[in-house]
């Protein structure tokens, strides 16, 4: 999702207001709608904390019936729903780190930032050893994992602050 969000900003359907304003008011309808429905029929505990359920699938089904087409879809709505993806993840994301989170620890989740940066660094300086990017994003994601935010958070940061080039080689 990270490198995703990073692509559409940088050259994509996000990287300007006027490209992005369409999906993103998509993407909030794409985000309330669902969750509207899933409210109508599970809105007693435990069955509401699946409340994300619907808000990270309903796009994926979109692309699944958008990949079985193939080339009979114009490339225009071919990049609509690709923005609409990322910009539904980054609601996603946001869902799961309000609502699925526990009680916060502040060291572990300051180590996994301080790990970020460093992947940040790598990215600048142009490091192209792909092991750099596992092992310090699994170490940060592990780290992340003791803070009490939800894990799946640190993915999103990793992608977007790595290298968004090619070039990046296994084992240099």
């Amino acid at each position: 999702i990270g490198l995703e969000i990073k692509q559409e900003i940088l050259i994509g359907e996000l990287s300007s207001v006027r490209k992005a304003l369409l999906p993103i008011i998509a993407a909030c309808g794409g985000l309330i709608v669902p969750v509207l429905f899933y409210f109508l029929g599970c809105h007693s505990a435990p069955e509401v904390r699946g409340v994300a359920i619907p808000v990270g699938t309903d796009i994926a089904f979109a692309l699944a019936v958008l990949g079985l087409l193939g080339k009979r879809v114009p490339l225009s709505m071919r990049i609509f729903l690709t923005a609409l993806a990322v910009v539904d993840d980054i609601g996603g994301i946001i869902i799961i780190a309000l609502f699925y989170s526990g009680e916060i620890a502040f060291e572990p989740l300051l180590i996994s930032l301080a790990l970020l940066a460093l992947i940040n660094v790598g990215g600048r300086v142009r490091g192209n050893n792909i092991a750099f990017y596992y092992i310090i994003g699994f170490f940060g994601w592990m780290i992340f994992l003791e803070s009490g935010i939800h894990s799946t958070i640190e993915g999103g940061p990793v992608g977007f602050l790595g290298p968004a080039r090619a070039g990046v080689q296994l084992g240099d």
